[in-house]
Order: C-alpha cells, then structure tokens, then sequence
C-alpha cells in the first residue's frame, strides 16, 4: 500500500514539477523535435520544414541579435527584432537633435541606414560533444578538480574546432550541468544597421504600467538590416558590404490567427532553472528576489531624481537605457514572487525532493543519491546566512567604480607583499591591463550617482555589523562621504599618469583605499565561501538531477541556456484573478482607451493619436471574426528571457507576430511552466504592416517584404 501511495504522489508531482512534459508546452531542442506529434498538435508543417540538418529549414532564418532573437523577413538580409532589443543601440546614435529614440527613423534607402553595435550569430550546426568534456572524470572527483578538466577540455575542444572552422564562432554550452554538453557552430555578422524604428511611444506604449501586464498595446518592434563581410573582421560598415543573403527567410501571413489557433516561436531563450532542489527556490523567494528588486528600485529613482525630474535631457538619454532595463528586471523579480506565492512551487519541490529520496532508498540506488538533497538543504543553509552581505559586496564593486578601483588596488597590493622585491616590479607589470581598466572605469560624470548608492549600500552593511569603526562611530557621515569622494577627480588624474609604471600602484593610498583595505577581510570571507558553496554545488547538482532523471523516466529536457528551442501553444484567453477573463487579441480601441486615462505611461503626441483616430486599419488587416484592429496577441507558449524578438509562427510557419513579453504571473516561467498563469505577448503582424505602410509610408519596405498592398 505505501509503494502504491508513493507511485501516485510521484505522479501527481511529476505533473505539476515537470510540466515541460506535456505535449501543449515545453523548449524543445532541435534534437528533440521528434517527441513532438505534429499532426496531433495541428500543425501543417513537418519537422524537416522546421529543422533539416544539411538542408534548409525554417531555423536558418533565426538569429541571435544581442541577447534576443530576430529572425529574417527578406532576401536582403531585413531582420525584424524587438523595438526594446535595439533600445540601447537607438539611444547610442540619437542625440537631441537628431532623436531617433523619441521619433523614430525610417531609412528610405540603403545608404541612409544607420549603422550600429550590434552583433547577429546565426546557428549552423550543432554536435553532443559530452564524452569529450567529461573525458578525465571519475567518480570520486571533487569540485574543483572537476571544474578544472571540463574547463580544459571545452577550451581545447574550442581551439581545435576554431582551427577547423575559421569562419564560425566556436561555442559550448552546458546542458545538464556537469553531465551533458553541446558544441555549437556559428556564422557572426557585425555590420548591423537601423532601417525602421517607430517611435518611442509606439515602441513602448504602456511603459512600466504595462510591463508584464495585459492586455498590451505595445508596437513593440523594429527592423534592422544585416550585411555581410566577406574577410568576417570587426564590423567597418563599408559600403562595400553586400547586404546578407539568408538561406532561408520568413514569410508574412497578413490574414493573422483566431483564438485557439496553433503558433509556434523558434528562438534563444535565456537561463531557466527547473530542475533545481526546493532549497535553491527558498533562496531565491526569501533573498535574491527582494533583495535586486528593491536595489534597482532604488537605482532607477536615484537616476530619475537626478536626470529628468531636474530638466537635464541630455542625461536622461544616457540614462534611459539603463533605466529601461532596470525596470524591466525589477518588474519581472517581483512577478516571480507573485507567482511563487500563487503556484506553491516552494511546497511541490519540497515534496518532490521527499519523494526522490524515499524512492532512492527503496530502489537501493548508491548512497550519493538519497544524500544529495540533504547534502544540498545545508549548503544552501551558508548560502542564505552569507545572502545580504553578498549581494551588498557585488553591488559596491559594480555601482561605485571608485570604490571597485581602491579596492582592486589594495588587493594587489596585499598580494605583492609576498613577493620577493626582485620580483615586485613584474607583478605590477603583469597587472597593467588591470589596473587600466580599473582606474579609466572612475566615473567623473556619474560622480552624483555613485555618492548615493555607497552612502545606501553603506547602510546596508551597518546593518550586518561589518563596516569599519571610523564610520560608525563618525558623527557626520555625509561629511565622511563628502571627503572620500572630493579625492576622486585629483587621484584619477593622478593614477592615469602612473599606469605606465604600474610599480608606483604600491605606494597609493587615499581615504577610500583605506576603508576598502578595512572592508577586504569581509568581502573575501564572504567570496571565499562562495566559492566553496558554489564548486559543492557543481557537484550536486549533476547527482540531483540524475536523480530526478531516473524517478521520472520520461522526456527530460535540459534548462534553456541561449541555444536554439521550439516552443509550441495556442492563442489563448487566461483568468489570473478570480472573476477576471483575458480575451486573448487586443485591438487600436484599447490605445484611444488607455490614453484617455491620462496616465503619463499612456501619452501619445497630438500626431499619432490623430492618426489613430483618422486612419483605422484597412479591412484587409482587421480580424475576421470581430472586425478589430489587432494589435497584440496572447498565447501559452513556454518562453522566457531571450525569447525577445522570436518570430510567431503559424502552422504553416508564416510570420504572425513577434514575441516581446510575458504576463505577471510568467515570469515564473524560469522556475516552472504553469497552464493557469503562463502566458506571452506579442505583437501582432497586421499592427506591424498597418504602422508601416500608413504611418509611417515605408512602402519600399514593404515591398521588399512582398506586402506592399
């Protein structure tokens, strides 16, 4: 009876935990395609049409661009992407006077295309090299020694492959950690350039009121072009560049989809993190979660109060990139929490991880596995004690440049008191690069930032009782901030003209090197344990996951990690809150709505809200059942980060939309896929066109996308 009661509570938590199982949902790889029943599913492709090693497929229209996905819409090398994706590359080239981030642009032919930093990495091909990483490893390994040869043998297996294919990036990704690995192959094109941008209160209307949220009215997309250097050298935007031939590029069905409909995204989805023990959720509940969240929210305060909200526009500009993507993240960690709270993941793995270990004694598998969970339960108790002080530690090194370059310099210079005299003057030699990049990283223009974020994190850390006794028993401590960073500008100058004789470092001292020598006994007893924990980790985690692997014995997919995946779903309506239904299309109605709030978030110049107003979109764009505008779309697909600018595809593999967010509730996404919660966003290809040809007249695009009707 009590193995009866255990097969049923296995199968119940498999169906909850390991929901990327199920047939409606999951990132599949490409070498997994063949689990899916595409008849079934209602698909009116084949697998081959989606992936076909040697040949061409829909897969060779997908790239990589900077952290998201975009996908080729032309012959010519057209990409089209998410507006938020080239949000920084926008904001780099715009300046007051010509600003493209505020206005948007549009290229009216080839030599008006803006060139940008921006880097596209196309996949060629793929190969399980797991037997070559893992070669040199026994049983009885220990962490770091383990660390040790992977490392080895990735980067020689990277140096041999390199050496074969010199026109490819040579990249290994991790699938299971410490257990499965995969070579990948791709071409990298740098010449990337701007050719249609709308502007910004089309690209992100909604703003943070509406991020994560829906229903969504964000035309949330831009197009980009790619060209191709034959010699595959650092990008020089030479006019003798042809634009990219793509093997394969995407075409637009312009009639779009009704709810219930099949779609599918090809994409690089980011990390996600399913198959980690009950204790990594804890911590991420009860300490990274809050913690990055409230920091950011403060940052971006900080950042508005001394930017825009005093009339500098120019600052904001330079700010509004890393403003944008604070809150973004911000957003989404505090989703997380929701979710977590609203799914009872924490409660299901705990059981989950019972339930293993009971299984693994009672099946007499080898000690190491029904003691791993227990064995992970107190490594991740030191995680939890260590959290605060070193969120707090990595943050002063990231957001206070003048703190991260004292601090440097004082561990360099507590090194070279081991070394012997003769020897001292190559020690600094062999740190030059350090110290240049530590000394030019001061920051003078953000001098006003860097003042309020020490004086805070400070506050953090008189909190856990580590901070030196000159400053907590000074009795003006704004006057002891004020000292510190009136230093800075005069020793900056100073040290740029001692790099050349890095040696001189050694007599360096000011008030803020002072208190980081203080800080350094701390900071290095917390990133010492780190360390520990996380090589423990390394260990365990490849023991708990085949664990898992083996209760389970079903399709186990491996975590996302920015390799290509499949995910397929529906257009579908969603209740979040009780009482509450979602319809799954929203429409031009729902921009005049939101507008008329007058929510700052919501503003839209006299220009575009006339245009809305006079100029509805054309019978042919409109959906078939309610004569709507459409504008974005919802569906159950499983995506997360890095699934930003992944094409929707209907079932025949035509272009429907573009993904560009999740709902709230989501973001739980990287923890677990949930049928009551998991929903994504994208815009819809009729809004795309509709913007294109009758606002903006980019006619000549859409003829080169053959949709100039």
């Amino acid at each position: 009876m009590k193995n009866y009661f255990k097969t049923i509570v296995l199968a119940s938590v498999a169906s909850i935990v390991l929901c990327s199982h199920k047939p409606d949902e999951g990132m599949f790889p490409l070498s997994e395609l063949n689990k899916i029943d595409f008849k079934k599913a209602g698909f009116k492709i084949s697998q081959q049409d989606i992936f076909n090693p040697g040949g061409v497929s829909l897969a060779n229209a997908l790239v990589r661009i900077d952290g998201c996905t975009g996908s080729f819409i032309s012959d010519e090398g057209l990409i089209i992407t998410n507006h938020h994706c080239v949000f920084g590359a926008v904001s780099s080239v715009s300046s007051v006077k010509d600003n493209y981030l505020e206005n948007g642009f549009v290229a009216k032919s080839k030599d008006q295309e803006i060139p940008v930093k921006m880097e596209c990495k196309i996949t060629r091909s793929y190969e399980d090299v797991s037997s070559k990483i893992l070669q040199g490893i026994e049983k009885n390994t220990k962490g770091e020694e383990r660390a040790t040869i992977i490392k080895k043998n990735i980067d020689e297996l990277i140096k041999e492959e390199s050496k074969l294919h010199k026109d490819l990036k040579i990249e290994i990704s991790e699938m299971f950690l410490g257990r499965s690995y995969v070579l990948f192959r791709y071409e990298i094109l740098k010449d990337v350039r701007l050719v249609y941008i709308p502007p910004r209160q089309v690209g992100e209307f909604g703003g943070e009121s509406d991020n994560w949220e829906w229903p969504r009215h964000t035309g949330d997309f831009s197009i980009v072009r790619a060209y191709s250097n034959k010699e595959n050298k650092a990008a020089d935007f030479s006019k003798e560049n042809k634009p990219y031939k793509p093997a394969r590029f995407l075409k637009i069905n312009a009639n779009g989809v009704q709810e219930n409909d099949l779609v599918f995204i090809l994409g690089y989805p980011g990390r996600t993190f399913r198959h980690q023990p009950s204790v990594y959720i804890e911590y991420q509940q009860d300490k990274l979660l809050p913690y990055i969240a409230n920091w950011y929210d403060f940052k971006i305060q900080t950042m508005m109060n001394v930017s825009r909200n005093i009339g500098d526009e120019a600052r904001y500009l330079t700010l509004a990139s890393n403003i944008k993507s604070l809150a973004n993240v911000k957003k989404n960690y505090e989703g997380k929490m929701q979710g977590l709270g609203r799914t009872g993941l924490l409660g299901q793995k705990r059981n989950e991880d019972i339930d293993m270990t009971d299984v693994a004694k009672e099946q007499g598998m080898d000690s190491d596995f029904f003691k791993v969970v227990a064995q992970l339960d107190s490594i991740y108790a030191i995680k939890q004690a260590n959290a605060n002080q070193e969120f707090t530690f990595s943050f002063l090194l990231r957001d206070v440049p003048y703190y991260a370059t004292a601090f440097t310099l004082e561990k360099l210079k507590r090194t070279a008191l081991n070394i012997p005299e003769n020897k001292k003057d190559s020690f600094w030699n062999a740190n030059k690069a350090l110290i240049q990049k530590s000394v030019q990283g001061i920051s003078l223009e953000n001098k006003d930032l860097s003042v309020i974020y020490f004086r805070e994190l400070l506050k953090k850390l008189e909190k856990e009782n580590v901070l030196p006794m000159e400053y907590v028993q000074s009795k003006n401590k704004d006057k002891w901030l004020n000292s510190i960073f009136a230093e800075m500008e005069k020793n900056k100058a100073k040290w740029n003209k001692m790099i050349e004789k890095p040696s001189q470092f050694a007599k360096t001292k000011s008030k803020m090197q002072n208190f980081a020598n203080q800080i350094i006994p701390q900071a290095d007893k917390i990133s010492s344990s780190k360390e520990q924990t996380d090589a423990s980790l390394n260990v365990l985690i490849p023991i708990y996951t085949e664990l898992k692997n083996r209760t389970y014995k079903g399709v186990f997919f491996p975590d996302a990690n920015s390799t290509i995946r499949l995910t397929y779903g529906y257009i579908k309506r969603y209740e979040p809150n009780d009482a509450e239904v979602h319809m799954p299309l929203s429409s031009l109605e729902g921009i005049l709505q939101k507008n008329a709030t007058g929510n700052k978030d919501y503003y839209l110049p006299e220009y575009i809200l006339d245009f809305y107003k006079k100029i509805g979109m054309p019978r042919y764009l409109t959906d078939k059942n309610t004569g709507k505008s459409v504008v974005c779309m919802l569906y159950n697909l499983d995506t997360t980060g890095g699934n930003s600018g992944s094409p929707i595809m209907d079932a025949e593999g035509n272009l429907v939309g573009i993904n560009f967010d999740r709902t709230y509730t989501a973001t739980i996404n990287d923890f677990a896929w949930n049928e009551n919660y998991s929903r994504s966003v994208g815009v819809d290809m009729r809004y795309v066109l509709y913007m294109m040809k009758y606002f903006s007249g980019a006619d000549h695009l859409l003829e080169e996308l053959g949709q100039n009707n």
